[in-house]
């Protein structure tokens, strides 16, 4: 894992999950929650893409394949994600 990759997050800078914090409403803070998440996964998708197309089909497939998976639609969760992105980002 390269330095440049460890100081990447997925999650867009300026969102802070303090902001939950000074919320009252625990539905609006639910709410929240999604959509950071879905931010953060929106952002790695984006970044698993690119990184696709530099490496091609062959270092994509080499990534996925250990983790047995065949596609991107198949990564349940934003941890796996970021995995996947750093790997194929240090290719």
């Amino acid at each position: 894992m390269s330095a440049t990759n460890q100081t990447k997050p997925l999650i867009a800078k300026g969102v802070s999950f303090g902001q939950l914090t000074r919320r009252k409403d625990g539905a609006k803070d639910f709410q929240f929650v999604i959509d950071i998440c879905t931010a953060q996964a929106e952002r790695g998708l984006r970044r698993a893409e690119a990184a696709r197309e530099k490496v091609g089909l062959a270092g994509f497939a080499g990534v996925l394949g250990p983790l047995k998976f065949s596609s991107l639609d198949q990564v349940d969760n934003l941890k796996t994600l970021q995995e996947i992105v750093v790997a194929l980002e240090d290719k």
